[in-house]
């Protein structure tokens, strides 16, 4: 049986981590990185950022298809 609890702390610290990285993300812009030789690490770091927020979309869709499986069990 699965812990309930345990359950939406993950889905909460899941969506709050995708957050803090939009939020690192639009504050991109204020670091200063306009620099012509700059542009291309601000590129990588902002790809980066984004394949997280990607990354956290897939652990949460999975982990709502784990609990809505378990709702259906019952």
């Amino acid at each position: 049986m699965m812990n309930k609890e345990a359950l939406g702390d993950v889905s909460y610290s899941t969506q709050a981590a995708k957050e803090i990285i939009e939020m690192a993300i639009s504050r991109l812009e204020d670091c200063g990185f306009d620099e012509c030789q700059r542009f291309t690490e601000k590129k990588i770091l902002r790809d980066v950022l984004k394949n997280t927020i990607k990354t956290l979309n897939m652990a949460y869709d999975n982990l709502e298809f784990i609990k809505n499986e378990e709702v259906e069990l019952i």
